[in-house]
């Protein structure tokens, strides 16, 4: 980006800043007030003043009638709503007299200091990276090399007029490190909010969230939306309205990218009526569209989605909740070619859950959940399923504090066409037992968990397996220690392809908890899981360890963490054998005892080593960073 394009947006957000500022806080001008009386010696007098400006003793005082100059003097004390100033000559009518305070060089920086306080906040943070790769560096997702960060977030609130208030935010970052960033500079938020004080109607520009529904809207945009909601005794009715861009960064509407994609608008409607306080139905419409002016590097044509859905929402007795949502959807896959024609589909959801009984000694609860989505049916909100049928239930059952199991099925139908080698269903089962032996101590558990699931093609000859599972676990709690152990076996049965047949056998265990010593706080933590997996029918074999080892010590000015991690797999069945160490430890310091100061400095180690040395590497990354909260 130029240097002007670079100084035009900072001097358009610093003047957008600064209007604001003066338009909502008086911070130069000159403050009036009515005097309300003064004492017998006419050398003191009370002035009733507006206390949402901020004037401090030792202001100059202006005694006034009508456009002559009566008096001066200095403000001598402050009080709520009123002020008393040291003023010498105060005649004896006070009718009609006014007090001018001028403010100080030093109230003025007061005032900003204040201001600052009250209506800023948001951080600043300035850094350095460094990396460093060994070996086969094209498999590391870092650059080799030194670089600079910095990174700005800037709040400001405020309130317009007694019932109106305002907010603007914007982020900033600037590094030339590709890891966090594809450009030396980006603008990744910039937002202006004026909302009503209670929130029942507002008008938002720059970047927002905006959520619809399950299907039509749930993403962030770059655009305006603006919203007006009633509240009234039966809940709320409102309606919203957003427009905008899915582009990352601000920088992205004008600056070259390197993987540019199209240029896609985004508009939706949703209206919103709570019929009471058990019962709320929602209406919601959206469009997406690719803007044929622009280009995608990656070669995709140009679409275009509408969609239009109708959600409900019911709660009675405190027992029953049920959502659920019915949608059409349009799809013009190519919207430059004319020949192909748009495709609909249907798109729907529901779930529900039930407390059946709410006792001491049991309680039991349920819950289900339906899903369809057509085969042309292309959601907005990023959703993807499409062509696919979902069934889930769920029961939970609690016996007093000790003994507790749950009960899942999940059934998915993926390309609904029966007989298609492309059709699979898939059926799970999970069963979970847990049992709290010791009286008066529920957090020493014993939990047994049972596995199943089923997959088989829709011509019964591409895809048949089941996959079984048995867990036990024991795990307590003894104070702030957690202790945990357990067994898991898992059998794989491919009817079509033997090779694919798996047996593992997995053992974990692991240890957490803190203590404190003085005025630090330790928390250690540590785990292992051994694994071995083996084909019974070629009787190759993979095993597998992984280690973790690490300690968090929080100070009071000073925190510590750091962490080992190992992963060490010998795999015959893939022919490879890999180690994988990593070390991580990070130190955080508050300058002078400020946490709203921090110093963070960072250094990881990560260590790849292959039976085909070709794919050996290492990483040293070293992170460096100021940080100012305000």
């Amino acid at each position: 980006m130029s240097r002007n394009t670079l100084f035009r947006l900072a001097s358009h957000l610093s003047a957008l800043i600064l209007y604001s500022l003066l338009a909502c806080e008086p911070l130069f001008a000159n403050n009036t007030g009515i005097v309300l009386a003064a004492d017998s010696s006419r050398d003191i007098a009370l002035v009733d003043i507006a206390r949402d400006i901020h004037i401090f003793s030792g202001d100059t005082a202006v005694l006034t009638k009508g456009s002559a100059e009566i008096a001066r003097g200095i403000v001598s004390e402050v009080y709520s709503d009123s002020l008393r100033i040291s003023v010498s000559g105060i005649p004896d009518d006070i009718s009609g007299l006014e007090i001018q305070v001028i403010p100080s060089e030093e109230t003025l920086v007061k005032r900003a200091r204040k201001l600052l306080e009250e209506k800023f906040s948001g951080s600043f943070a300035t850094g350095v990276d460094s990396h460093r790769r060994e070996g086969n560096g094209n498999r590391s997702f870092y650059e080799h090399g030194f670089f600079f960060y910095h990174d700005l977030d800037l709040n400001y609130r405020d309130r317009l007029t007694e019932n109106v208030n305002v907010d603007m935010n914007a982020n900033i970052r600037v590094t030339d490190n590709r890891y966090y960033e594809i450009k030396n500079f980006s603008a990744k938020r910039l937002r202006l909010a004026v909302k009503e004080k209670d929130d029942q109607y507002g008008l938002v520009l720059g970047d927002e969230y905006t959520y619809f529904s399950h299907y039509t809207l749930s993403q962030s945009l770059k655009g305006v939306k603006a919203y007006h909601h009633i509240k009234t005794s039966a809940g709320q009715t409102g309606i919203t309205a957003v427009f905008g861009v899915n582009k990352p960064r601000w920088d992205d509407f004008y600056d070259d990218q390197e993987f540019e994609a199209f240029q896609r608008y985004v508009s939706g409607v949703r209206i919103e009526q709570d019929v009471n306080e058990h019962v709320k139905f929602g209406c919601n419409f959206a469009d997406s569209r690719d803007d044929e002016a622009t280009s995608d590097s990656s070669g995709a044509t140009p679409d275009h989605h509408d969609i239009f859905s109708n959600d409900v929402e019911v709660h009675l007795f405190d027992r029953f909740n049920a959502r659920g949502e019915f949608a059409y959807a349009w799809t013009d896959a190519n919207a430059k070619d004319l020949r192909v024609k748009n495709k609909g589909d249907l798109g729907a959801r529901t779930d529900m859950d039930l407390l059946i009984t709410d006792h001491k000694y049991f309680t039991s609860r349920s819950y289900y959940g339906y899903e369809y989505a057509g085969e042309n049916f292309a959601a907005l909100s990023g959703i993807l399923k499409t062509d696919r049928e979902e069934h889930y239930f769920r029961h939970k059952v609690e016996i007093g504090q000790y003994v507790s199991t749950k009960y899942q099925f999940n059934y998915f139908h993926n390309n609904t066409k029966d007989g298609l080698a492309a059709t699979t269903k898939t059926r799970k089962h999970d069963l979970e037992f847990t049992i709290r032996p010791i009286p008066g101590h529920t957090a020493t558990e014993l939990i047994a968990e049972f596995y199943l699931t089923r997959r088989k093609s829709g011509d019964h000859v591409t895809t048949d397996n089941n996959t079984r599972s048995m867990y036990w676990k024991a795990q307590t709690k003894i104070k702030n220690t957690t202790a945990w152990g357990g067994y898991r076996r898992v059998q794989k049965r491919d009817d079509i392809t033997l090779t694919s047949d798996r047996r593992a056998h997995v053992v974990d265990a692991g240890l957490k908890g803190y203590f404190a010593v003085g005025d630090f706080r330790f928390s250690p933590l540590g785990s292992v899981e051994v694994e071995q997996e083996a084909n019974p029918t070629t009787r190759n074999w993979d095993n597998m360890v992984r280690l973790r080892l690490g300690c968090e010590i929080r100070g009071k000015n000073t925190n510590l963490r750091f962490y080992y991690l190992l992963r060490d797999e010998n795999n015959q069945i893939l022919g490879d054998v890999e180690e994988r160490n990593i070390f991580d430890i990070e130190i955080e310091h508050y300058l002078f005892g400020d946490p709203s100061r921090t110093v963070e400095a960072s250094f990881r180690r990560d260590d790849r080593n292959n039976k085909n040395t070709t794919r050996d590497y290492g990483e040293d990354i070293f992170t460096l960073r100021f940080t100012q909260f305000f």
